[in-house]
């Protein structure tokens, strides 16, 4: 289930792919073909630190001694 997220974000990135964004075409300036690489590799980031999260174990409250 790990090699989901960048097996997702590997083929995302292939040039194929790419190609289908490299227009010449802008969002809010800045050039299409950044943009998407840059969303894509902040998906993947955060799925990621999403899955990790998820992924550890809940850390218990040591306990206190008592008075």
């Amino acid at each position: 289930m790990r090699w989901i997220v960048p097996a997702l974000a590997v083929l995302l990135l292939m040039p194929p792919v790419l190609g289908l964004f490299d227009r010449p075409a802008t969002v809010f300036g800045l050039p299409l073909l950044p943009v998407y690489m840059f969303a894509v590799w902040a998906a993947a980031i955060g799925l990621c630190a999403a899955m990790s999260r998820r992924a550890l174990p809940h850390r218990q409250r040591p306990e206190r001694p008592g008075p």
